[in-house]
């Protein structure tokens, strides 16, 4: 299982890729309770920054939302568009 201090390394990472273009995004996996599939996020180059502080501020060291127990980050892809 992915640990947020994963995450935040993946994000680090992410946001300091200067190769990323507009075609590219980090995908949150996320698994909320009452639904039957993992629903995606995809989060563009610029808002990086922002969405990793938001997760550093909403979810605990389990990427388990701190404000919906049903709510977790369970993975993360990186996808690339070069042009």
């Amino acid at each position: 299982m992915l640990s947020k201090e994963e995450l935040m390394e993946l994000f680090d990472e992410a946001i300091a890729d200067k190769t990323m273009t507009e075609g590219t995004s980090l995908t949150l996996i996320v698994d909320i309770e009452e639904y039957p599939e993992y629903e995606e996020i995809k989060v563009k180059p610029m808002n990086l920054p922002y969405k990793k502080k938001y997760i550093e501020e909403t979810y605990d060291e389990e990427l388990v939302h701190k404000h919906s127990n049903g709510v977790q980050i369970v993975g993360c892809r990186m996808s690339k568009m070069y042009i």
